[in-house]
């Protein structure tokens, strides 16, 4: 989950967006024993700033990963 949401902040930067500029949040995340420990880590993660988030508990991912996030971002020109 550190490394998905430090992968995250690298997207987001070379867009030239911050995580305050993330506006949604969609999280496949491997089973729900994992809840916990993901949403202590993701809430380190964005602090204070809130983008509308859905957690979609799913049995497998590609590779054996455990999370996948997909964000959208407003980026002004």
């Amino acid at each position: 989950a550190e490394q998905t949401l430090a992968n995250l902040r690298t997207v987001l930067e070379a867009a030239g967006a911050r995580i305050e500029d993330c506006m949604e949040v969609t999280v496949y995340l491997v089973g729900v024993d994992h809840w916990k420990t993901f949403n202590e880590i993701y809430t380190r993660f964005f602090g204070d700033w809130k983008p509308a988030r859905a957690v979609v508990p799913v049995g497998a991912l590609h590779y054996g990963y455990l999370v996948e996030i997909s964000a959208r971002a407003w980026v002004e020109d």
